[in-house]
């Protein structure tokens, strides 16, 4: 995009004032180049300076770019980071480059400044990732929908309702559920507090039946999240934390979000809370939950290290997002829940297995 500004010296303009260019499309997109001859409010005082902005126009949507200003030999990539904006936003600098320098080293010799600005537009052409949907079982599926069956072995109450289940099938579909059941008599309902009723029944409808439930909020998600992983029932964990990444988390609950996503493990929901802060870090400081964020010196720690990139990855797996990591162990059939770092290390595990397993093959046909 170019945007001319003819006898640039003379302009009247005073400090705080812009010239704006016309509405230009790019990329499918609204924007404007605003520039002020003589520096914003927030310019430097000592010195006068340019300022430049670039500016989103639609009220419809947001969108994510990187983008760089330049005027005759000046180059500056103000933003090589990613960032998002939204309607009417504006994302420069208030001390572009000196003002003397730039009447004397920048302008046409008919006086006028030209100032383009180079913009990419981040587009995520990558599906959201869900893990495969499992199998239904019919005769589990049965047991379920027949709550009069004397073949249960334990029952729990939930508020006023009681729900009753099969030890054996918590065992390897709820872990943690089984054990808070497995000493407990059919005949007294083990209490189970702090949930909604809707929630445990979602946990165990799909204990039964493998069934997605519907979720239709954010609150739902998380605490069906919650809960899902309370329970061990890691299926429907990793499902959720895929709904939440794909339907939910915006720059506005990224903080909260993120907090949630490390204190239960989930891997999927930590990289892209991270990444949205990435590309709007404003917006995330400026949400009641950064607070949260700023008492956990380790996380601060962690999204430093992400904005300066210098905990960028070396190797081949270090370098897979978590989508590709978790699609890699489920070919494998391999678990898929735990922290990125256990999820790297999981691969590398079983890469290597297969190497060490190559080679004593190839050792046993020589002898």
């Amino acid at each position: 995009m170019t945007f001319i500004i003819y006898d640039f010296k003379n302009r009247k303009e005073a400090k705080d004032e812009s010239i704006d260019s016309p509405v230009v499309e790019a990329h499918g997109h609204k924007w404007i180049i605003k520039v002020y001859p003589r520096g914003t409010r927030k310019s430097p005082t000592h010195t006068e300076y340019i300022g430049c902005y670039l500016k989103f126009c639609h009220n419809k949507s947001d969108v994510t770019a990187s983008f760089g200003i330049r005027c005759k030999g000046y180059n500056d990539r103000l933003c090589s980071s990613p960032r998002c904006f939204q309607n009417l936003k504006s994302r420069g600098s208030s001390k572009l480059i000196q003002r003397q320098s730039v009447l004397d080293e920048y302008l046409e010799k008919d006086g006028s400044l030209i100032i383009e600005v180079d913009i990419r537009i981040v587009v995520n052409n990558k599906a959201a990732w869900y893990p495969n949907k499992l199998q239904q079982q019919d005769v589990l599926v049965e047991l379920y929908q027949d709550a009069s069956s004397e073949t249960f072995d334990v029952a729990f109450s939930v508020g006023e309702t009681v729900y009753r289940a099969h030890k054996i099938i918590l065992s390897v579909r709820a872990n943690k559920l089984y054990e808070i059941a497995k000493e407990c008599d059919n005949d007294v309902p083990v209490p189970i507090y702090s949930m909604r009723g809707e929630i445990f029944k979602s946990v165990l409808e799909f204990v039964y039946t493998v069934k997605t439930p519907k979720i239709e909020s954010e609150d739902i998600a998380i605490d069906l999240l919650v809960a899902a992983d309370c329970y061990d029932c890691v299926d429907l964990k990793i499902y959720v934390e895929s709904v939440l990444v794909d339907k939910f988390l915006t720059a506005g609950n990224t903080a909260a979000l993120l907090i949630l996503a490390d204190s239960h493990s989930c891997a999927l929901l930590k990289e892209a809370a991270t990444n949205l802060f990435l590309a709007d870090t404003d917006t995330v400081k400026n949400t009641s939950s950064w607070s949260k964020i700023k008492e956990s010196p380790r996380l601060l720690v962690e999204l430093l290290d992400s904005l300066t990139g210098s905990n960028k990855p070396h190797g081949d797996i270090d370098q897979m997002d978590v989508a590709t990591l978790r699609g890699e162990l489920q070919e494998a059939d391999l678990k898929l829940d735990g922290s990125r770092e256990v999820l790297v290390d999981r691969l590398k595990d079983y890469r290597q297995g297969q190497v060490t397993e190559k080679y004593c093959l190839n050792d046993h046909e020589q002898v």
